[in-house]
């Protein structure tokens, strides 16, 4: 069966070189996009530089806190997450997916270089199906919501895709059966 690894990074910044991971959300799904297992680890770096604007949002979304009473050391993230993702697939078999996922590849290729070598050196990166949809077949929507959390965000990407997946089974069988109610 196939598998496709969905991961979602939260961070305190927008720069690898200067900000740092804080928390790593994985999620593997079947190709039909159902969800088998997931898996969340929150990172305690004891020098944080985190930027005004995360600073706010993560306090806000709960984040900071919670790493103050779950987090753990970079490597042993890296360790946890490593595992549970050989323990489901073998390795590079999957593409990174989420959405805007080269951000994630960034960061996690800076921090955890060990997962990062974990995936096939493509992406799925929802973001940029999205934006092909709106640029060549439309506006579609696509609701955004407000957690900038692991889990929900990638639980969110999961459904944008599966929209976007269930409007071109659409359009493809409009396409083999242009009258589907002859006569």
């Amino acid at each position: 069966m196939k598998k496709f690894v969905w991961i979602d990074c939260e961070t305190s910044g927008l720069n690898p070189e200067t900000n740092q991971l804080l928390e790593v959300s994985v999620v593997i799904t079947d190709s039909n996009l159902n969800e088998l297992d997931h898996m969340t680890r929150l990172i305690k770096n004891p020098k944080i530089n985190i930027d005004e604007f995360c600073y706010n949002l993560h306090t806000k979304n709960g984040l900071l806190k919670d790493i103050e009473f779950r987090g753990m050391s970079l490597d042993d993230a890296q360790q946890d997450i490593f595992w549970f993702l050989s323990q489901n697939l073998e390795n590079a078999t999957s593409p990174m997916c989420g959405s805007t996922i080269q951000f994630d590849r960034k960061f996690l290729d800076k921090y955890m270089p060990k997962l990062g070598k974990f995936f096939h050196y493509r992406n799925l990166d929802v973001s940029s199906i999205k934006i092909l949809w709106s640029e060549f077949l439309g506006n579609a929507h696509f609701p955004k919501g407000e957690a900038h959390r692991g889990l929900p965000d990638i639980r969110e990407s999961i459904d944008h895709f599966k929209q976007i997946k269930k409007k071109i089974e659409e359009k493809q069988n409009l396409k083999r059966n242009p009258n589907p109610f002859p006569g």
